[in-house]
């Protein structure tokens, strides 16, 4: 059984972050009136679904309330519960169907406000979680009990600061943008990258370091590479479309800047960058003696070529 689901039929017994509704109002605006026994299984399903996807319950059980990873992800599990029970606490429940409550005072919010709203939680819950798992890492020395640090990495990258520094993608350095990129990473990485070294180098730096001049120009391509794919008209994955209603961040969405707003922006300048660091790949490749120059590429600049001009005269 999945560990998740595992978690969730056993939700009495996992230990809760937030047990109140005075914790909420530390983080998020929530009437003192509210029932908290209500809000709970809220709670309890962002708990699931977002922080134990990146913290193990071995650490959470282990953390202390004084903690500052304690209250970091607070900070992210408080505006996640509450984006997931805006629609639900919206409309009411009964014999009477599904209706909303109207006051003298008050009335219900717009679908826009409301939606509004919600993106706003979810921002902030993902911003919040980025910093917690961000602290966590640099820290890591004190959190023994965590072991989803191991699922951050790949060959070529083992943080979000190397794929911004050596793969030249700015990503904000954010951990949470690098950890759903890894999947393309690896991709490129097992499937184009290491597929441009000669087969027994592949096999050697299995094992070994790749000397530093190589392995930055295939840090550089990788990079490029799954910025070429990431930002592509055809994916359309992080096309930004001004107009358009907001619709709420349930699931993060991993963004290489610069956000693309124009439509007829196709990203080819990570496209051009890719043919460049390829080249560098090779021409390093070939300093090295590990490949032969490419018979059909023309050097100039040796003593036995010349380059001849019809109807020229020798001085």
């Amino acid at each position: 059984m999945p560990r998740n689901r595992s978690v969730a039929l056993n939700s009495k017994h996992m230990k809760l972050l937030i047990k109140s509704v005075e914790e909420l109002q530390k983080y998020i605006r929530i009437n003192k009136s509210a029932d908290f026994t209500t809000y709970r299984t809220f709670i309890v399903d962002a708990q699931v679904k977002y922080i134990h996807r990146f913290f193990d319950e071995e650490l959470i059980d282990v953390l202390e309330d004084t903690d500052p990873l304690f209250e970091l992800i607070c900070r992210s599990l408080a505006p996640f519960s509450m984006a997931m029970s805006t629609d639900e606490f919206s409309i009411n429940f009964g014999e009477s169907g599904h209706t909303v409550t109207r006051t003298v005072n008050n009335a219900p919010a717009s679908d826009a406000k409301i939606d509004r709203a919600k993106s706003s939680l979810f921002e902030r819950g993902w911003d919040n979680l980025d910093k917690a798992l961000q602290y966590a890492i640099d820290k890591k020395e004190e959190y023994q009990n965590w072991t989803k640090i191991d699922e951050s990495k790949t060959k070529l990258f083992s943080s979000a600061r190397e794929l911004q520094d050596k793969g030249m993608v700015d990503i904000g350095y954010s951990f949470l943008t690098f950890y759903h990129l890894r999947l393309l990473i690896q991709r490129i990485e097992k499937t184009e990258t290491f597929m441009l070294l000669p087969s027994d180098l592949r096999i050697q730096y299995e094992s070994e370091l790749i000397p530093e001049k190589l392995l930055s120009a295939m840090q550089a391509y990788t990079g490029s590479r799954v910025a070429s794919l990431h930002t592509s008209i055809n994916t359309r994955s992080q096309r930004a479309h001004p107009g358009n209603a907001i619709s709420a961040k349930a699931e993060f969405k991993p963004v290489i800047r610069p956000l693309y707003e124009d439509l007829s922006e196709t990203g080819n300048y990570f496209e051009i960058q890719v043919d460049f660091w390829k080249n560098q790949i090779s021409e390093t490749l070939i300093e090295m003696d590990k490949i032969e120059p490419d018979a059909s590429t023309l050097k100039w600049n040796s003593a036995d070529r010349r380059i001849f001009v019809a109807g020229a005269k020798r001085s």
